[in-house]
Order: C-alpha cells, then structure tokens, then sequence
C-alpha cells in the first residue's frame, strides 16, 4: 500500500487539512478504482466499511491478487469531518454560507473543449490520452489560480 496526503486549500488562514489517498495494486495498471468514504461526513457506516476494505485490499496486495489499482479515500470530506456544532455532525455544508461542500465543482469543460478543439481524430487511445492530459492541465490551472 502507497499513502499519498494531499493538503487542500486553506478554508481558514492557519488551519490545514489533508486528505488521504491510500493506493492499492500496480500502479501503471490500466483499470482502476476509486473508493471513497463520508463524502458527506456523517456517513459512519462508510468509515467503518473503508476500515475493513484497507484490510482486504493490503491482503490481497500482499498475495499479488489486485490485477488493477484500487485507490481508497477513507475520509473524503475532512471539512466536514471537522464541523460538530452542540453535538451534530454539519458535515455537509460549510458553517459560512450554507453550500453545500459537494456541490461546488469546478467547471472545466470550457478550457477542455478549447485545448481539444481539431486535436481529436479517428484513434481511441490517442484522444483518451489527449484528453486526459487536456483535463489535467485545466486542473493545474484551477489550482493555480486559487
């Protein structure tokens, strides 16, 4: 198992929050899976699954059984986790202004579409890896800028 910790972007000037990517099987496998758990926070019963989950999947890399990557969050949403106000769990919504934290995806279909346009052509791969990196670079951009 490989654990990668990303830190997010601050939501409060002194407080840092991570998120944990916990990385089972070959890396440069062409199929892969994401599992994630409390996305919306007060999901106890995901928590608990994504405990036992680690333990199979650390098993069945150790026996060499995981034909692709099995990428596992076991804490989606660490802002969330965080927010306990008089004994409630407000996990799903940012205490500031309501949003819910879920919800707020960047849109980069419009930078995608830009950098794509007359690159696409008659070959699968080719316009599955050029879009991959089209995608990536929009993302860069986003966190660049934030």
């Amino acid at each position: 198992m490989q654990t990668q910790t990303l830190t997010l972007l601050p939501h409060t000037p002194g407080i840092e929050h991570r998120l944990t990517v916990q990385r089972f099987g070959p890396p440069a496998a062409a199929r892969k899976a994401l599992i994630q758990a409390a996305l919306h926070a007060d999901e106890v019963p995901g928590l608990l699954v994504a405990a036992q989950l680690r333990r199979l999947l650390q098993a069945l890399e150790a026996e060499g059984a995981l034909r692709g990557e099995v990428l596992l969050v076991p804490y989606a949403n660490p802002l969330g986790l965080a927010q306990l106000m008089h004994g409630q769990h407000h996990g799903r919504f940012d205490l500031r202004d309501g949003i819910n934290f879920n919800r707020g995806f960047a849109d980069l279909g419009a930078a995608v579409i830009e950098v794509l346009r007359g690159r696409l052509g008659g070959d699968a791969t080719a316009n599955q890896a050029r879009v991959r990196e089209a995608l990536g670079q929009a993302a860069q951009q986003l966190t660049a800028s934030q």
